[in-house]
Order: C-alpha cells, then structure tokens, then sequence
C-alpha cells in the first residue's frame, strides 16, 4: 500500500501486478520525476532584463513633455488689441520668421512663445508712439502643418491638432503600405537637420512643422 500511495501521490497509475512483476523502482522513479520537474521551473523562469538586446533607437518625447510652444512659419496667429479694434486680425508668420502688422511693420515672430511674442508687439507698439498703453492678446488660429513621407498611402501635408500623436498622424496619412515598416519611425524635429529613428509608443508625440518618414521594412 506504501508503493501504490506514492505512485498515485505524482499522478502515476501502476498497478500493483507491475510493481511486483517487472520489479518497479520507486526511489529511481521518484529521482526521474525530480529532474523533470526541476528542468521545467528552470525553463519557466523569466528571462533577465539585462540581457535583452540593445537598439540604437531613442526613446521619443510623450505629448505630455512636448516643450512650450515655439512660433514658426506657418502658424497663423489672431491679435486683439483692446480699445484699438482696427488693429484686430489674423496675421501668419512668413517663411523668414517674421510678423507683418499695422503701422509698426514686421518684427521676429519664429522662436518666439506666445508670452514673448504678446511682450514684443506690445513694446513695439508702445515705442514707436502708436498706442500709449498697449494692451494685446496672441493666440494660435493654426499651427503650421506636419508632413508623412514614406511608406504611407497619402504621403504628404497636414495640418497639426494639439495633442497629436505620430500614430495619429500616419492614420491621418491613410495608414501604412504593405511595405512599411510600423514598429518605427524617422522623424525629423522642426528647427533640426536631423533625421532621428525613433521607437513609436502609444503617446510618441508629434509638433508642428516635424517630418515623419515611415521606413521601408526588410522582408
């Protein structure tokens, strides 16, 4: 009984026939089941973390750590003067950076926040005599556009929304080719030369004017 309790014990049925017959080892059958089952834990294990493959791929800005808000060509932008309502309008800023208004001319636009650039209308105003006390709001009609390039189904221009994601935007672009490579992607930052490839995650953010290049995959 002391046999047929540890076989059944790990799930073997052997009848007692056998155990006497054929000369069943329990202590060599107990030693094999053993080293199964250590060789299956061992292969359950996680692998380490710090074994894991490197990429060269940098990790790409969240929209929520996208930086304050930097003017450029493209934007277009509404001034309201209070108590000066003929001044009121839309005015885009020019491919060269700068911002053609009522009697002061242009000023620098590109590189600008909103603040600063609320800041230098207002002293331009004021120092060229025009308004004694100059009170001005800047806001944002349109943020200048993003381009999707590569292997997209309609490569081309599209206009920013706040918030926008680079899988948002290559959705906006009709989504990827059969060619594309979608695990990554090649972006070009406004006011930067360079093409980065960077590993796309759900809140991999896009900002006005930046390129994106959705590389060809390698079959």
């Amino acid at each position: 009984m002391k046999r047929r309790s540890i076989l059944i014990r790990f799930g073997w049925i052997v009848s007692a026939e056998y155990v006497q017959n054929k000369g069943f080892d329990i202590m060599r059958a107990k030693n094999t089941l053993y080293r199964y089952l250590g060789v299956w834990a061992v292969a359950c294990l996680p692998l380490p973390i710090g074994g894991c493959a490197s990429t060269d791929r940098q990790a790409a800005p969240t929209v929520a750590e996208v930086r304050e808000y930097r003017l450029g060509a493209g934007d277009a932008l509404r001034l309201i003067f209070y108590g000066e309502d003929k001044l009121n309008g839309e005015y885009s800023i020019a491919s060269d950076g700068r911002l053609a208004l009522p009697l002061i001319g242009t000023i620098d636009a590109g590189g600008k926040t909103l603040p600063q650039l609320q800041e230098a209308v207002r002293t331009a105003y004021a120092k060229g005599g025009y308004l004694l006390d100059p009170k001005v709001a800047v806001e944002i009609l349109h943020y200048r556009p993003f381009f999707v390039l590569g292997e997209v189904n309609a490569p081309g221009q599209y206009p920013f929304i706040p918030g926008m994601t680079v899988r948002q935007a290559i959705a906006t672009a009709k989504g990827y080719t059969y060619r594309a490579q979608q695990g990554s992607a090649m972006i070009t930052r406004w006011g930067d030369a360079s093409e980065v490839s960077y590993k796309l995650s759900p809140g991999t953010a896009v900002n006005p004017g930046d390129t994106i290049r959705v590389p060809e995959r390698h079959f």
